[in-house]
């Protein structure tokens, strides 16, 4: 008859329950619309226009926007309303924490202007739904020249 030791079972069992929740955790984000552009106002201004769309059946929470910093340095991004960014050194973006909920069929529209710069600039503008850091989309932008 074999016998088997239990030695390291606490920790299996927690490394277990800790990646099951991490894999089951993440907010569903298939149903939403996700979007973000830079439009020249032709006066030496940008705006960037980042717009979420909950298409889903329930009700859903955009926590915030991160915008890669070095894209809103280059064209000093600033808020045309609303709160203003918080540098995340985690991630290198500038994050603007918004928590307004969206119910079904509900969009939101966040604004931006800056200055236009003379070099192409690209970055990533972040989503995050829920207050879930892994429950986020990445919608890539561009500019200038």
């Amino acid at each position: 008859m074999k016998s088997y030791q239990l030695t390291n079972l606490p920790s299996k069992i927690a490394f277990a329950f800790t990646t099951t929740t991490l894999l089951t955790a993440c907010t569903d984000t298939s149903q939403m619309g996700f979007n973000a552009t830079i439009t020249d106002l032709k006066d030496g201004r940008v705006e960037l226009i980042a717009t979420v769309t909950n298409q889903s059946s329930e009700a859903k929470t955009l926590s915030g926007i991160d915008i890669d910093s070095k894209l809103h340095r280059e064209l000093n991004l600033h808020p045309t309303s609303g709160p203003n960014g918080e540098y995340l050194p985690i991630d290198n973006t500038i994050s603007y924490r918004i928590y307004r909920q969206l119910n079904p069929g509900q969009s939101y529209n966040f604004r931006l202007q800056g200055s236009k710069s003379e070099k192409f600039i690209t970055g990533d503008v972040d989503f995050i739904i829920n207050n879930d850091n892994f429950g986020y989309r990445s919608f890539p932008v561009s500019c200038c020249q």
